[in-house]
């Protein structure tokens, strides 16, 4: 898996949303990810998106790094970036 002290953004691992649930063994590795999903919500305040898989698998998007962008709800987006946890939550978030 490529470094993430590159100062570019790494291509990503492609993966589902259902792959990167407990107990998935890409929880326990460090890298760029890639993943695609509609975006359920988004609340511009805390710059949080929640976006789903078909299946409904969904994972939580940090997107306080983006720009000029115009989130609208049912529309598909792909978002490369980092996984990480907070402490004492079982929440992921997608550092973009």
């Amino acid at each position: 898996m490529a470094s993430t002290s590159s100062p570019y953004v790494q291509p990503g691992v492609i993966v589902r949303l259902r792959e990167l649930q407990p107990p998935s063994p890409f929880l326990q590795l460090s890298g760029t990810f890639r993943v695609m999903g509609r975006l359920m919500s988004y609340d511009i305040e805390t710059g949080m998106a929640i976006i789903c898989d078909e299946d409904g698998t969904s994972l939580p998007v940090c997107t306080q790094h983006i720009r000029n962008l115009q989130f609208r709800t049912n529309s598909l987006f792909q978002f490369i970036g980092e996984l990480s946890s907070q402490p004492h939550q079982e929440v992921l978030k997608f550092h973009t």
